[in-house]
């Protein structure tokens, strides 16, 4: 099957050059203006990107994972044009709208009106397609009452608002978005999101930038994590996350490109923790006390837990955890338990979750954990995603995620 590029990219490298003093700076710019002399860099230079090789097509939705100052935003940049690669080459096949940083591209003198045809012209919208385009763009906003006011009296989220709306009005074939929704308020992040999902829907290409898993994994079907300007693993969105996730709550931090290996004969989705293999016995069982994978809507749910912990590491900040995903990975139930009775030292111990199932008819996943949390971090004793997998039916056909039992009255 034939697909057609969106954006391709070979042998990408950024370099920013570390100079002794000023003057080194000021004469390599002089010497490389009155010549046609390729900048040398060296291994003292800051290299943000390395080698980059990713081939996107027409209609993919695709996730950029990583930490901060691993290589992202770098990454966008030059695919968006804003900063010329040190070697290499990226082709861009289509508009491209983009929101990288909060107001960029902004005049803050500038009124918002006055910004939106800036902006739009510099996506490359004549002046007649700006027009039909305004009022649309000002109702997304939701900011009609400033939008004759000048941008440098917005708020964070004011600029988000119409920075996104510009964006997504402009209909682009390539939409960039990296963590700009995390300054709106949660009711305009909604709004955007299905904005995005009726944009993926029409076919156009979208690369998507958040810390938020489960937005990542509801929107994408691919994820390429980038650690140190390296790729470390582009994949499939699920398997992508999972790993990331691993690689963020390690205590190590020390995964490398050759230690993500993925075994198809694994049992589990993913598998981590400093004390693993703490977990001894996971199981499902039905109403009637019997292990099933099969469970009716309406009917109870038993998860039962064996694990051990060290006594050194059982206080309040100790807990285990269950959650239930849907099949792209989004958790849907999460639920936790404190452990913290001296009663377990030296013993298994055993805790039961016990629900009513009132998830619509799919089959799901099951995450057990045993973590530590505080108001600064959470580690994990241990992480199995994908310890069991079961199935919830029902006779008649239902809608939605969930379905509970609701009193209904007229009166």
């Amino acid at each position: 099957m034939f697909f057609e590029r969106a954006i391709s990219i070979t042998g990408l490298f950024k370099y920013y050059k570390n100079y002794k003093t000023p003057i080194h700076r000021i004469k390599e710019i002089i010497l490389s203006s009155l010549s046609s002399q390729v900048v040398k860099y060296t291994k003292d230079d800051f290299c943000a990107l390395e080698n980059i090789d990713i081939n996107i097509n027409k209609g993919e939705v695709v996730a950029i994972l990583g930490k901060n100052g691993s290589g992202k935003s770098t990454l966008l940049q030059s695919i968006c044009g804003t900063l010329t690669p040190s070697l290499g080459e990226i082709k861009v096949n289509g508009r491209i709208a983009a929101l990288l940083e909060l107001g960029a591209g902004f005049n803050p003198e500038f009124t918002g009106r006055e910004n939106i045809y800036l902006n739009a012209a510099i996506l490359g919208l004549p002046k007649k397609e700006i027009e039909r385009s305004i009022d649309d763009i000002i109702d997304f906003s939701e900011i009609s009452d400033y939008i004759d006011h000048p941008v440098k009296q917005y708020s964070s989220g004011m600029y988000v608002r119409l920075a996104f709306s510009i964006a997504i009005n402009v209909d682009p074939d390539i939409l960039i978005v990296d963590e700009a929704l995390s300054v709106g308020d949660a009711k305009f992040q909604i709004k955007c999101l299905n904005k995005i999902k009726s944009i993926v829907a029409s076919g156009k290409t979208v690369l998507f930038v958040s810390h938020d898993i489960t937005s990542v994994r509801a929107l994408c079907t691919r994820a390429i994590w980038i650690d140190k300007g390296k790729i470390v693993m582009d994949d499939d969105v699920t398997n992508a996350t999972s790993k990331y996730l691993e690689y963020m709550y390690s205590d190590s931090k020390t995964m490398q490109n050759n230690d993500v290996v993925e075994n198809n004969t694994k049992k589990y989705i993913n598998h981590w923790g400093t004390h693993k293999g703490s977990i001894k016995k996971v199981e499902l069982k039905n109403e009637y006390q019997k292990t099933s994978s099969v469970f009716e809507l309406g009917t109870l749910m038993e998860f039962e837990l064996e694990y051990f912990i060290p006594s050194e590491l059982i206080s309040v900040d100790t807990k285990v955890s269950i959650s239930i995903k849907n099949k792209k990975g989004m958790d849907l139930i999460v639920h936790s338990a404190n452990v913290e009775s001296n009663s377990y030292e030296g013993k298994l111990i055993h805790t039961k979750f016990t629900l009513l199932n009132q998830l619509a008819a799919g089959e799901y996943i099951l995450v057990v954990a045993i973590e530590r949390s505080n108001d600064s971090e959470i580690s994990y004793l241990e992480y199995i995603e994908g310890v069991l997998y079961f199935t919830s039916v029902t006779i008649e056909k239902r809608h939605g995620l969930f379905n509970p039992e609701v009193r209904v009255e007229f009166y």
